[in-house]
């Protein structure tokens, strides 16, 4: 049977672990929240390309559909006609080098796979035979992308 002195170390000691345990959590979950703000990118820049029009698709891994700017439904579809799918990369100058990619504001969340065609033709001219020059599996959210890994 504990006696007073004993029930008073006990119960400091319940105290101290609590008190460690709420320290330990307001750690986790503020890292995560940081992690989660650095990683809010709204634009990325892709480098090594030798294309003068290089371009990307977004192919949503959820319902297996591309990003379509034309359908205005969800911007998501099954079979669409393949120049509406396609969104342009920016020349990001001599200073930065490579190609800007600004994510699209009518891009809906999910998980994505990123698709990026080295070319030289023009918008109009742009086809399934295009060649995939490399991608990214990336997470949208909100506009920003919030996790991206190459494939």
């Amino acid at each position: 049977m504990l006696n007073l002195r004993d029930a008073k170390i006990v119960f400091g000691l319940l105290i101290i672990i609590g008190l460690v345990w709420l320290y330990q959590f307001q750690i986790s979950h503020a890292d995560t929240i940081g992690r989660q703000q650095s990683n809010d990118l709204k634009y990325v820049y892709i480098y090594n390309l030798s294309g003068s029009a290089p371009y990307v698709r977004f192919v949503n891994k959820q319902v297996g559909a591309v990003y379509d700017e034309t359908d205005t439904t969800d911007y998501l579809n099954s079979s669409p006609t393949w120049t509406n799918t396609d969104v342009s990369l920016t020349n990001a100058t001599s200073t930065i080098g490579g190609w800007k990619l600004d994510i699209p504001s009518t891009l809906p969340d999910g998980a994505y796979d990123l698709l990026i065609y080295d070319t030289s033709v023009a918008s109009s001219s742009r086809s399934s035979s295009d060649v995939i020059s490399r991608g990214f599996h990336i997470i949208v959210q909100n506009n920003r992308i919030v996790q991206m890994s190459q494939i």
